[in-house]
C-alpha cells in the first residue's frame, strides 16, 4: 500500500504526467484514492479522540444555525481593506492563521478550520491558543492537539465530493475554504458570504509543490503569514475552482446560497457583491 501511495503522489503532483493520471479508468483512480484515505479514516473511526469525540461535540450543533448567515474569511491581502465593524455581530469562520488579524478585527471568529499539515505542524502552539471551536484535520491534528470540548478532528475522505456530514468526514479538496463550506452546511447556515478569497497568488510554481519562503509573504494579509523560512504549498487554483463549483451546486440544491464579497477577488464561481451589499441583501 505504501508503494501505491508513493507512486500515486508522484503521479498526482507531477505536471508532466497529470494527463496520464486523468486518463486512467475511473475504477483505478478510485482504488488509489481509497488507499490514501481509508487507513486514516479507520484510525479516526476507532480512536477515542476520533469519531466518538467528534460526534459528541458536533452532533448537538447539527443544523443549529439553520436560516442563519455566516461569513467565511479567507486569508488574502484584500482582508486588509475590510471594515471589521460590519462583522462584529456576525457568525464567522476563521481559517489557518487568521488569528494574526485578531487585534485589527477586534473579535474572535465563531469557528476555526485548519486542514493543511504544514500549517498544523509549524504553528501548533499558536493554533492551540485559538478560542473558537476548532475543527482540525485528523491526519496532522490529532498528534499535536488534545481533543476537548473546543477541539475536534475530522478525517479526509478523498472522494472528490461535497460532504454534508463533517461529523463523518470531509473532503479537504484543494483549499481550507472548501472545508469551511462543508462545516457551514452541516451547521445549517443558509447564507454564506465569502471575504478574503482573493484567488490570486503572486508566487508561481507547480500546484501543490512544497516550497520554503525566502522572505515576506505577498500572497496573504500579513507579510508574516508565510514569512521567511516557512514551508508551504503552492495552491491549486484550478482544483479549488472545481471544489467551489461543487459547493455552489450543493448549496443551491438545498435552497441555500454563497456569495463572494471579496474586494477585488479573481474567483468567478459565485455571485459578486460588496460586503455592505451582501449584509444588506442576505
Amino acid at each position: 500500500m505504501s508503494r501505491l501511495k508513493t507512486l500515486g503522489n508522484r503521479i498526482r503532483t507531477s505536471a508532466g504526467v497529470r494527463a496520464a493520471y486523468d486518463a486512467l479508468p475511473a475504477g483505478v483512480k478510485s482504488v488509489y484514492r481509497f488507499s490514501r484515505w481509508y487507513p486514516l479514516w479507520l484510525h479516526w473511526r476507532l480512536s477515542r479522540d476520533g469519531y466518538r469525540h467528534t460526534r459528541k461535540v458536533l452532533a448537538p450543533l447539527h443544523d443549529r444555525y439553520r436560516g442563519c448567515r455566516g461569513v467565511i474569511m479567507g486569508n488574502g491581502p484584500s482582508l486588509k481593506r475590510t471594515d471589521w465593524n460590519l462583522l462584529r455581530d456576525e457568525y464567522t469562520f476563521g481559517l489557518n492563521r487568521i488569528y494574526l488579524l485578531a487585534d485589527e478585527m477586534g473579535f474572535d471568529p465563531t469557528f476555526y478550520v485548519c486542514i493543511k499539515d504544514l500549517v498544523l505542524e509549524q504553528f501548533a502552539d499558536e493554533i492551540g491558543d485559538v478560542s473558537a471551536l476548532k475543527l482540525l484535520d485528523w491526519h496532522a491534528g490529532h498528534t499535536r492537539f488534545k481533543a476537548d470540548s473546543n477541539t475536534v478532528f475530522v478525517p479526509n475522505i478523498n472522494s472528490l465530493q461535497f460532504h454534508d456530514r463533517v461529523d463523518l468526514g470531509w473532503n479537504r479538496g484543494f483549499t481550507v475554504t472548501f472545508a469551511a463550506m462543508q462545516l457551514a452546511f452541516y451547521l445549517g447556515f443558509s447564507r454564506i458570504i465569502l471575504i478574503g478569497v482573493d484567488h490570486h497568488f503572486v508566487t508561481k510554481g507547480p500546484a501543490t509543490r512544497e516550497i520554503v519562503s525566502a522572505g515576506s509573504d505577498p500572497n496573504h494579509f500579513s507579510p508574516e503569514y508565510f514569512g521567511k523560512g516557512v514551508r508551504w504549498g503552492i495552491p491549486n487554483l484550478e482544483g479549488s475552482e472545481r471544489m467551489f463549483r461543487l459547493a455552489r451546486d450543493r448549496y443551491e440544491r438545498a435552497g441555500r446560497t454563497i456569495v463572494d464579497a471579496t474586494d477585488g477577488g479573481k474567483l468567478v464561481v459565485f455571485p459578486k457583491m460588496t460586503l455592505s451589499e451582501a449584509l444588506e441583501r442576505l
